[in-house]
């Protein structure tokens, strides 16, 4: 292995260009990212409209109930929100940047992804967390 090799690939990496048949798939994968996360969104209002009318047929629960129903529901929400949003600027991002051939907002979109996917990683690790915690107090 020669000295120099990690610079040149480094080298390599940073001119890395996008070819044709690249482009069209990250095309693909933006728009089908778009898709989903307008669906997404929609079904994150549906759930949000059915959880009230559920509020409000059933409110006589207790206080208690209805304030775990509602606190839980927040942070499920909020969390889901954040997904399908890192999804939809990514795609948005890396559409307008096939568009316009903007290296800039290219770097955009790929950041939008990482941050796409590390919350997905972040929820992953805190569920196992939970999992853990719940089988050794026997609470499965």
């Amino acid at each position: 292995m020669e000295p120099n090799e990690p610079e040149n690939k480094l080298a390599d990496i940073l001119s890395i260009r996008v070819t044709e048949n690249a482009a069209a798939n990250l095309r693909t994968s933006a728009l089908w990212g778009r898709a989903m996360a307008y669906i997404g969104f929609a079904n994150l209002l549906i759930s949000i409209l059915a959880l009230a009318k559920t509020l409000v047929v059933h409110g006589s629960f207790g206080t208690g109930y209805i304030t775990g129903v509602l606190i839980s529901s927040f942070i499920g929400f909020v969390m889901v929100l954040f997904l399908y949003l890192f999804l939809y600027r990514y795609a948005s991002k890396m559409l307008l940047a096939l568009n316009t051939e903007s290296q800039e907002k290219l770097t955009e979109s790929f950041a939008q992804l990482k941050a796409y996917f590390k919350f997905i990683g972040i929820l992953f690790i805190l569920s196992l967390a939970l999992l853990v915690l719940s089988a050794l107090f026997g609470r499965i």
